[in-house]
């Protein structure tokens, strides 16, 4: 497009005169409107171009300043991962090191468990070793048990024979059955086996640390003791009390067990013609070794009483210790004593009026042991007692020879009551086991029976019938006699 030139003014035009057309120099004529409006474009195009030209030039700016923001940014991103690498790349690294880490951790407790097995093995190996040493304590324990009996058992076979005698086995356990005890049995060896002489000596002392529970009774079917009247009627009482002719020593014989003798023994005279037991109870088995000044007592034996273990009547028949109230020179000179048990025999009698002892030799013969006993032979008639008065008390002592005797308050009891001193007790001092573990054995109530005590200058010791310690005038029929005496083979 052409352009038209026009003559500069003087002076300016206004804004008005060019819109109006007027000429404000004089020069009479006006703008075109047309011709302004060339003008104006003209210059603006010159200025900035067509609006087509601005949007190119505006979408050229704008992409030109995304791509600065894109190149910054991408600047930004390249710098980011070559400093921490990519996302993924981050990740992976996260990854590698929790898994270094846990492989460390694995690391660190394999080598504490290695170190640990080293030191004490695996679970396994450390059960194994405790199985093994308890295995191996056990066993030493059965050595040195095995041991110990091994000797005992040479021992006893080096024992001279003569000391040994018939006493071939030894109760090794005993247990109990349905209330029966029943012993299993160790052999002594074969000098003890094949030598049939009496046991004698201090073998007795070595038996007893063996047998002590002998004197402990059994019960039967719930009763106190057995009936062995068929070891008694055999004759194999004897060789169980020894150990002999092959059996055991004390074998199925206990304290409490009772038999029956062919016939009753009653005392002479017996008051109201009270009749005696037939049947007599093992009251304590070897509790008189060591007694006696010139017997020791040191052989097997069985202390003897009258009564059916728990039942029965536990007396001889009824007799007064005096034929008056008196304890004149002690039990020695007593009436009881001399006519009703009698002195020392060596030949039997069953006629009317026989003593005790008499009776006692028919029934057992020489099984009827004599016993050296310590009785009372005086009385100091002012001497203070139990009772708490100068009423009279035993005084002065001496050894005896006795069969059938009548007990101590201590041998029944375990303790003296009504003894007037110790002279009354003399080597009556242990209390027999029977009463040790029954007092039923002591008092059923079937009798009231004499002690061999004096209590006073007119009165014995007695056991009254309703379970209480007692005394009574001397001269009294009313009482029992209940004495102990001694059975060997």
């Amino acid at each position: 497009m052409g352009v038209r030139f026009i003559e500069k003014p003087t002076k300016t035009p206004s804004p008005s005169a060019y819109l109006m057309g007027t000429d404000e120099n004089g020069i009479d004529g006006k703008f075109e409107q047309s011709a302004l409006k060339e003008f104006f474009e003209a210059d603006n195009k010159d200025s900035i171009g067509t609006l087509s030209d601005l949007q190119t030039t505006a979408k050229t700016n704008l992409v030109s300043a995304i791509n600065e923001v894109n190149t910054a940014v991408n600047d930004e991103e390249t710098e980011r991962k070559n400093e921490i690498g990519t996302l993924s790349d981050l990740q992976t690294t996260a990854k590698t090191n929790l898994v270094s880490a846990i492989n460390e951790v694995s690391t660190a407790v394999n080598e504490e468990e290695t170190e640990r097995k080293n030191e004490i093995g695996t679970l396994s190996d450390l059960q194994t070793t405790a199985k093994t040493n308890l295995v191996s304590a056990i066993n030493e324990v059965n050595t040195a048990v095995n041991d110990e009996k091994s000797a005992r058992e040479a021992a006893i076979e080096a024992l001279d024979a003569s000391l040994v005698g018939g006493a071939g086995k030894y109760i090794e356990s005993i247990s109990e059955t349905n209330g029966v005890l029943s012993a299993t049995e160790k052999s002594f060896g074969a000098i003890a086996k094949s030598n049939t002489a009496p046991v004698t000596g201090d073998s007795v002392w070595k038996y007893n640390q063996l047998f002590f529970s002998h004197n402990i009774p059994r019960y039967v079917n719930g009763a106190l003791g057995k009936d062995i009247t068929a070891y008694y009627n055999d004759g194999t009482l004897w060789k169980r009390l020894n150990g002999t002719d092959g059996y055991s020593y004390l074998e199925d014989i206990y304290v409490g067990d009772y038999f029956q003798m062919s016939r009753a023994i009653t005392c002479p005279n017996s008051y109201e013609g009270t009749i005696g037991s037939a049947w007599v109870t093992i009251a304590g088995i070897n509790t008189l070794q060591g007694n006696g000044d010139t017997v020791d007592m040191m052989y097997n034996h069985l202390v003897m009483i009258p009564g059916k273990g728990e039942g029965g009547s536990f007396h001889f028949g009824r007799q007064a210790m005096n034929t008056t109230d008196t304890t004149t020179d002690g039990y020695k000179a007593s009436r009881m004593r001399t006519s009703v048990l009698g002195p020392v025999v060596s030949a039997g009698s069953t006629a009317s009026g026989a003593t005790i002892n008499q009776q006692l030799y028919a029934e057992f013969g020489s099984h009827l042991k004599t016993t050296r006993e310590l009785i009372t032979n005086a009385l100091n008639a002012n001497g203070v007692n139990r009772f708490g008065s100068a009423s009279g008390c035993s005084s002065n002592w001496e050894w005896s020879s006795e069969q059938a005797i009548l007990m101590s308050e201590v041998e029944v009891y375990g303790s003296t009551v009504w003894s007037s001193s110790g002279y009354d007790t003399g080597s009556a001092k242990v209390q027999l086991p029977l009463f040790r573990y029954s007092t039923k054995t002591l008092n059923n109530r079937s009798s009231w029976y004499w002690l061999k005590d004096i209590a006073s200058a007119w009165a014995f010791c007695d056991v009254y019938s309703n379970g209480h310690a007692h005394s009574a005038g001397a001269g009294s029929s009313y009482y029992f006699v209940r004495p102990r005496f001694v059975l060997a083979a």
